[in-house]
Formats: C-alpha cells, sequence, structure tokens
C-alpha cells in the first residue's frame, strides 16, 4: 500500500514570496522557473482561475515552438562545436549580439516570451505597462524585439517543422465537427515568424453590449 503524499497549502500570494525569495538570491530568477521548481506538493489555497482560451493555448505551443526552432537556426553552420562563455541565448555557436540573442531567456513558457518583446516590468510590478501591452510602446514590440535578428532573417527561406494549434476535422456521433487541435507543420521560417507576429498583436475583442435606450 502506497503511502499517500500530503498536500501542503500556502495562504498567500506566490508572487509576493517569488519576490521575497528573488530578494535573497544573487542569481537571474523569472517568476515561471521559481513555479516550476516549487515542490509539486505545494498548493494555493486560493481558488485559482486559469485561461484556456484557443488563443492562450495558441501562443503557449508558439513560443514553446520558437525556442525550439532557434536552437536550430542560430547553430553556427560550419562550427557547431564552437562554444562561447558569454554568446548567444540560443546555441553558444552563434555570435550575434541583438537582442533576440542576447536575451536572458529563450521564451520557451509563455511568461518569458512576453518578457522577450515587451519592456521590463518596472520594480516589483507583476503587470506590464499598458503601452508596451497595446503596442504603443517606442521601445519595445513585435518589430524591434522579436523580429530584429540578423541570422533570422538570412535565414528567412530555410524550412521549419513546428507544433502549432491548428483546426482538423473529426467524426462525432452527430457528423463530422472542426475542433483545435496540435498539428505538425512544416513551412518556411519567414511564415511561422509572420504567424506568430500576428496572432500576438490579435486587437482586444470588442463585447456587443447592448443598447442602454429604453423603448
Amino acid at each position: 500500500m502506497h503511502d499517500e503524499q500530503i498536500k501542503t497549502y500556502f495562504d498567500g500570494s506566490f508572487y509576493a514570496l517569488y519576490l521575497e525569495y528573488k530578494g535573497e538570491v544573487d542569481v537571474p530568477l523569472s517568476f515561471s522557473v521559481f513555479m516550476r521548481s516549487k515542490p509539486f506538493w505545494v498548493k494555493s489555497s486560493h481558488k485559482v482561475v486559469s485561461c484556456i482560451c484557443v488563443h492562450h493555448r495558441s501562443m503557449v505551443l508558439r513560443a514553446k515552438a520558437l525556442a525550439k526552432l532557434r536552437k536550430t537556426t542560430h547553430r553556427h553552420p560550419q562550427d557547431d562545436s564552437k562554444v562561447r562563455s558569454k554568446g548567444c541565448t540560443h546555441d553558444t555557436s552563434c555570435a550575434c549580439t541583438c537582442k533576440v540573442c542576447e536575451a536572458p531567456t529563450k521564451g520557451a513558457q509563455l511568461g518569458d516570451f512576453k518578457d522577450t518583446v515587451m519592456c521590463p516590468r518596472v520594480g516589483d510590478a507583476r503587470h506590464y505597462d499598458v503601452a508596451c501591452v497595446l503596442g504603443k510602446c517606442k521601445l519595445c514590440g513585435i518589430a524591434r524585439k522579436l523580429e530584429c535578428c540578423p541570422i533570422e532573417r538570412d535565414r528567412r527561406e530555410a524550412l521549419v517543422t513546428t507544433k502549432t494549434l491548428g483546426k482538423v476535422q473529426v467524426d462525432t456521433p452527430k457528423g463530422s465537427k472542426t475542433i483545435a487541435a496540435i498539428v505538425e507543420k512544416e513551412q518556411h521560417l519567414k511564415d511561422f515568424m509572420e504567424d506568430t507576429a500576428k496572432e500576438a498583436t490579435l486587437p482586444y475583442p470588442t463585447l456587443p453590449y447592448p443598447n442602454p435606450t429604453l423603448p
């Protein structure tokens, strides 16, 4: 008979705990890495509301796919054994020093991906500046921080295979139905980057508020 793991419930904010821990260590540490390193049996005593919309799921997959393909794209084509003590985040043989290559994270997690395309949050702020979120900031954004790498521009015609969210047809007892599912797709790097940029800059939806005028 297996011993049942006793769960420990934390009655507080994990983000506040992260900030407290971050102040005690001298190494860079993102909130997502902190949460992944947390013992799995430590749970929050508060109800967690997380987004499971198609757009959110799609961006999670795209962030992982982008980090994975950059590992190959940034590899030096003639000398992939060259290792530098400091260099590109994605591959040590890459000598590029652009914002993409010198980013502190690969951006494989959605939270880290947002850190690579928007300005750093000020102080201990949990949210980004509104101008950065709306794409009105003159210092950050997709064009300045995601599509600025000369290595990727030179290899934009390279074929890459990625797993993203797509639409597939499935058979159900009530007939054929279109659902969102993970699909593997081969395309040019430039097309994947353009699709990712479009996905990341979708406009906020507007709700069809009813006319308040009474008859």
